[in-house]
């Protein structure tokens, strides 16, 4: 297993032990923050990946291939519903294409469309 693999399923195994409302707030952490490198790359597969286990309707903030971090979102039920008013003053970045690679067997690849900056607060998901 690669190192990207490694890390997917090791933010998939902490993600799963949040509620819904956790990752929600994780989803919330993300907004306006940048950063981009293999750890942040398999943070966020992992978090989209919690978006579809979790069968939440996210169609206002993506689909299976991407998600914006442009805006802070609530969990209405089951739907993500974008929270208005609330894009960051400075956003950096906030959209990322996924594309999966066999189903992860071969590691996750997201592609980023706007400059990252490292994100504060991914540390905590790395041991």
């Amino acid at each position: 297993m690669n190192l990207p693999q490694e890390l997917f399923h090791k933010f998939m195994e902490q993600l799963n032990k949040c509620s819904d409302e956790e990752i929600i707030q994780i989803f919330n952490h993300e907004v306006g923050n940048g950063g981009w490198g293999t750890a942040r790359a398999s943070f966020l597969g992992a978090l989209h990946e919690q978006l579809n286990i979790r069968k939440f309707d996210y169609s206002e903030i993506g689909d299976k291939g991407r998600l914006s971090f442009a805006n802070k979102v609530e969990l209405v039920g089951k739907t993500i519903k974008v929270i208005p008013n609330s894009k960051p003053k400075v956003l950096r970045g906030g959209l990322y294409k996924v594309k999966y690679i066999d189903k992860f067997k071969n590691g996750v690849k997201l592609i980023p469309l706007d400059n990252y900056i490292h994100p504060k607060g991914l540390e905590e998901f790395i041991d």
